[in-house]
């Protein structure tokens, strides 16, 4: 039974779509327990190709849903109206996730499901060299 379903609300992201999708279909958590919604707010660059690509390479894990341009918020209320997941989980198409995010956050939530789980990104970059330091969950 699928647990998760990932909204990711895309317009005219094609320089950053491939490295969201693919950190999204390359989870730990097994396929089965998690979807990928991809709700196209009516983009006019090549997002929509790189959607409808990913929906085809993998039929079972995503859903392409293309939709005139509303904004962000109607793209995440249409992406609403197709969950049938207990979870729902917004990824922001410039966003990627670790590995193992999708796992993480699941096993939280099934510990304390009346809590529910949030997750909160730091990027810090200092020295010379710029290295850079992430934390989540």
């Amino acid at each position: 039974m699928r647990q998760v379903d990932v909204i990711v609300p895309v317009y005219n992201v094609e320089k950053y779509l491939k490295r969201c999708l693919e950190s999204l279909i390359n989870q730990t958590l097994s396929s089965e327990k998690y979807r990928v919604l991809l709700v196209d707010d009516g983009s006019t660059d090549g997002s929509p190709t790189i959607c409808q690509k990913y929906a085809d390479e993998n039929p079972n894990l995503v859903e392409y849903l293309p939709k005139a341009n509303g904004g962000l918020s109607d793209a995440r209320n249409y992406g609403l109206q197709h969950v049938d997941a207990s979870y729902v989980l917004f990824i922001d198409s410039d966003d990627y996730v670790e590995s193992g995010m999708l796992e993480r956050m699941l096993e939280k939530t099934l510990q304390r499901p009346k809590e529910g789980c949030g997750m909160q990104f730091l990027l810090a970059v200092s020295g010379q060299n710029g290295k850079r330091r992430r934390d989540g969950i």
